[in-house]
């Protein structure tokens, strides 16, 4: 049986379009912004602290890591769908008194927020 021209044409072309098309499936994961920042609190400080919270514009303290974590212990990781904007973070220490922890900049993807014995606070 004779190829054709169509048929030449037809393999050749999809010859061509499957690495384009596998590399378009496997990678397009990489192409995308990522819209939330996945969170975990380290308390290097002496003492237990919980509740690790931004403050609203209008005031308001929304939790980000509703759980206690121990001196010299990690939080569980949290996922929070703010990224790219400047947040007031505070938390609580073990006494009930509330620590602010200065305003920071999400950017996204994953981050390790670790809280000093003099309660500075620095991403990582």
């Amino acid at each position: 049986m004779k190829k054709t021209f169509a048929d030449t044409m037809f393999f050749a072309g999809a010859r061509r379009a499957l690495p384009l098309l596998a590399l378009l499936m496997t990678s397009c994961t990489h192409w995308v912004i990522d819209t939330t920042t996945r969170i975990q609190v380290r308390n290097n400080t002496g003492e237990s602290i919980y509740d690790f919270s931004v403050i609203s514009e209008t005031e308001q303290i929304i939790v980000l890591v509703p759980e206690i974590i121990e001196a010299g212990s990690d939080s569980k990781v949290r996922e929070v769908e703010w990224v790219g904007k400047n947040f007031n973070f505070v938390i609580f220490t073990s006494d009930g008194t509330k620590k602010n922890l200065g305003i920071h900049k999400l950017k996204g993807g994953s981050v390790l927020a670790q809280i000093d014995e003099d309660f500075v606070l620095v991403f990582k």
